[in-house]
């Protein structure tokens, strides 16, 4: 199995995980860095380093965080991302949801209200791979209905870059990485054999210390610390830790397409993405060029969302909002 696409499940947690003030702001540092040492994140916070480690064990031995790691496939040239929209047969959703997890090249399945009954991000290692899936691969699943394909073409804000909006920039630049992430429009990087390695081994537990991560990969605790830096700076990875919003308080989560004017697509994905609602955004190819995923308090938050955000881009032509009903899969890992 291609370590890069490799599945991990997780144990469902019971939603609404009842996190205080404190809870939230240390989720909110581990998404801003998944590796951040208890003593950094204690300082910023400015609490007692004892206390920070005891609720961020909680947190990650629940699974209510669960540190991982972005990788950007466009730069990186592993694979094309493509979002999928499937229509399923009457009583058939789980059971299709659940084939879909079992792949190792879906990223997310999401199980929404609208047009389609889920929606999926699977990344094809090439264009004959991809070709294979569309038109025999997920046609040959029992429950598929139909499939709508959009290719993703940039990746505008990745879920990584989600965090809540509880910490200053001053408290974000201080638990970011070392090493600073690439500009969006940066080359593409080359991955090594020890660089998908360590991205796989990254992906399974993120906050393994270097020396676990050397004795996995047999190389020293510096060579796993060179190698990440390296790839940190290159934007060809981002630190990351997958959350559910509904564990936040944030219990409406919700998908919209966007039909944009084409000249406004970089300046409309642009704004959205800096919303703070917006846990994902991208362009793709096809009737809808803009992909948003939203997390939000209540059904009000996406009416005003909807009706004064959207509604005030007036190059947006169209707009298709659906509800995520359940996610199955979140950044390749599976609840179970």
């Amino acid at each position: 199995m291609n370590i890069l696409f490799q599945t991990i499940t997780f144990r469902q947690v019971q939603r609404s995980a009842n996190l205080d003030d404190l809870d939230r702001r240390i989720v909110a540092a581990l998404q801003v860095n998944s590796r951040a040492p208890y003593g950094v994140i204690a300082a910023v916070l400015d609490e007692q380093e004892r206390t920070v480690a005891r609720r961020a064990d909680r947190l990650l031995e629940s699974g209510v965080v669960r540190p991982s790691v972005f990788v950007d496939e466009l730069r990186t040239g592993i694979g094309q991302p493509v979002s999928l929209r499937i229509s399923v047969e009457p009583g058939q959703l789980d059971e299709v949801a659940q084939q879909l997890c079992a792949r190792a090249d879906t990223c997310a399945v999401l199980g929404v209200t609208g047009a389609s009954d889920l929606g999926c991000e699977l990344v094809a290692r090439d264009q004959p791979t991809l070709h294979a899936v569309l038109s025999s691969e997920l046609p040959g699943i029992a429950g598929i209905r139909s499939t709508r394909t959009y290719a993703v073409l940039r990746h505008v804000k990745p879920t990584a870059h989600w965090r809540l909006p509880l910490l200053s920039a001053e408290q974000e630049k201080q638990l970011e990485p070392s090493e600073t992430e690439a500009a969006p429009d940066a080359g593409p990087v080359e991955l090594q054999d020890n660089d998908r390695a360590l991205i796989g081994a990254l992906r399974t537990n993120a906050r393994a210390s270097f020396t676990e991560l050397g004795d996995q990969l047999g190389v020293t605790a510096t060579t796993v610390r060179r190698w990440l830096d390296r790839l940190l700076a290159t934007g060809a990875i981002s630190l990351r830790s997958v959350v559910e919003p509904a564990d936040l308080g944030l219990a409406i989560e919700a998908e919209m397409w966007l039909n944009v004017r084409p000249e406004s697509i970089e300046a409309v994905s642009r704004r959205l993405a800096a919303r703070p609602e917006v846990t994902y955004c991208g362009v793709v190819a096809g009737a809808f060029a803009i992909d948003l995923l939203l997390a939000l308090t209540d059904l009000a938050g996406l009416y005003t969302f909807l009706a004064e955000v959207i509604g005030a881009e007036h190059d947006v032509r169209d707009c298709e909002p659906a509800l995520v009903t359940r996610a199955y899969k979140r950044g390749f890992v599976t609840a179970r």
